[in-house]
């Protein structure tokens, strides 16, 4: 349980506060916490959730879908829109591949079955996923005490 408790303990964000911050600084906040939050479930579990490469064109897929989308050129624009939604593609795999890790670690190394919502995970991609990260941990001993209580 330890691991998943530091892993909770160092993401350290409750969910309203990570919406918060996506609107004060117009979603910019959302990268930072994907790619801060990537690298300490990856040290955490040992599971390589995506790489650095792939943050990077997150990155830059943001970076450009806010420059192309001020155009007054309709082809421009249509590009603004293209790169918006690979970079809604690239939120949805990395929410999936750290919903598959976190499952993986509950059920190794905990012998748990951590369920998370498909519909959740696709609908609320990151703010789902620091939901779980925050609540796994007591999902885990609910289970444990639950298991205890039948013996």
């Amino acid at each position: 349980m330890s691991d998943i408790d530091a892993l909770k303990k160092d993401v350290n964000m409750k969910t309203w506060q990570l919406l918060l911050l996506t609107l004060v600084t117009v979603g910019i906040y959302n990268l930072v916490w994907i790619f801060t939050t990537t690298n300490k479930i990856q040290r955490h579990t040992g599971i390589k959730v995506v790489g650095q490469p792939f943050l990077l064109v997150m990155s830059v897929c943001f970076a450009w879908a806010g420059v192309f989308s001020e155009s007054s050129y309709f082809l421009v624009a249509l590009l603004s829109l293209a790169i918006s939604l690979s970079l809604l593609t690239l939120y949805e795999v990395w929410a999936f591949k750290v919903r598959k890790a976190l499952q993986e670690v509950a059920l190794v190394e905990h012998q748990q079955v951590y369920k998370m919502n498909v519909i959740y995970t696709f609908l609320f991609t990151l703010y789902y996923i620091n939901y779980c990260i925050n609540d796994l941990p007591k999902q885990l001993e609910k289970q444990k005490a639950d298991i205890n209580a039948s013996l």
